[in-house]
């Protein structure tokens, strides 16, 4: 099935069917975000950037008459996703599909972050991710709904130099993969693992110079629409690129610390130059 058609190519089974995507504003989740509504999603995008919420508005609206509905919130802050939940249940919208993409990183040594930050990427990348889950899985029981837990490549081994990311996405993957048969048959739940993609994160994360940054990277919307497909399918785990797959296969025959350490080299070179 191609979603490159107008609305007369939508799957009349999305159509009208609602979906809440966080971390709406760049990225993978934008990417995400136009393909539902392309695919007759309503979604309702989070981000905290009210300006890029509403381009997205636009853009949905004029390409596809899609409803998107822009939603202002940060969800690093204590008591954000609860806020949503709220919000949303007040207006009595009940979800099809949750999609959990917010998500943050910096290059620093551990010892080098702020414990704010540090909190600050617990609450987006673990808290937020779990209080939703469990706040939406009621509704998504009742429409045997979806769930899509954006994880990482990095969730495959410790990260040292980014080592609170790298845990957190293991945190995601795990959770994910549980769920997935704690619901099975009632909530399909996929894990969406992309590698190095072309983003902002990069840039927020200060990871661009890394030497598996600087070559051609996937754009945000082909790992988006391969991680839609996946969802579609019911897929438990999503790992885009066959190269990556490759590398993460490979990765469970070299002794952990030999992982460890390629890690941390080829992190701890731009650390140092910070």
């Amino acid at each position: 099935m191609s979603l490159a058609g107008n609305r007369a190519n939508h799957f009349m089974t999305e159509k009208n069917k609602v979906a809440l995507v966080t971390g709406a504003s760049s990225g993978i989740g934008r990417a995400l975000v136009k393909i539902l509504a392309r695919e007759g999603w309503r979604v309702y995008a989070v981000a905290r950037r009210e300006a890029e919420l509403i381009s997205l508005q636009l853009e949905c609206q004029l390409n596809y008459g899609a409803e998107m509905v822009p939603i202002v919130m940060d969800l690093s802050l204590p008591g954000g996703a609860l806020s949503l939940k709220t919000s949303l249940q007040e207006k009595k919208i009940s979800l099809d599909l949750l999609v959990n993409n917010a998500g943050l990183g910096d290059l620093a040594d551990f010892e080098n972050q702020s414990l704010a930050h540090i909190l600050q990427i617990i609450r987006v990348n673990i808290l937020a991710l779990t209080e939703l889950c469990h706040y939406f899985i009621p509704d998504l029981l009742k429409t045997r709904g979806k769930i899509l837990n954006v994880a990482s490549m990095a969730a495959f081994q410790a990260g040292p130099g980014m080592a609170v990311y790298y845990a957190s996405k293991a945190y995601v993957l795990s959770l994910s993969e549980a769920l997935s048969l704690e619901l099975k048959s009632r909530v399909s739940v996929t894990a969406l693992c992309p590698g190095p993609t072309e983003s902002e994160f990069q840039q927020v994360a200060c990871v661009q110079d890394l030497p598996f940054f600087n070559r051609s990277l996937p754009k945000a919307e082909t790992v988006a629409l391969y991680g839609y497909h996946a969802l579609m399918k019911g897929q438990r785990l999503a790992i885009p690129g066959f190269r990556h797959q490759l590398l993460i296969f490979s990765e469970r025959l070299l002794p952990r610390l030999w992982v460890l350490k390629i890690i941390h080299f080829l992190q701890s070179r731009r650390t140092k130059q910070k």
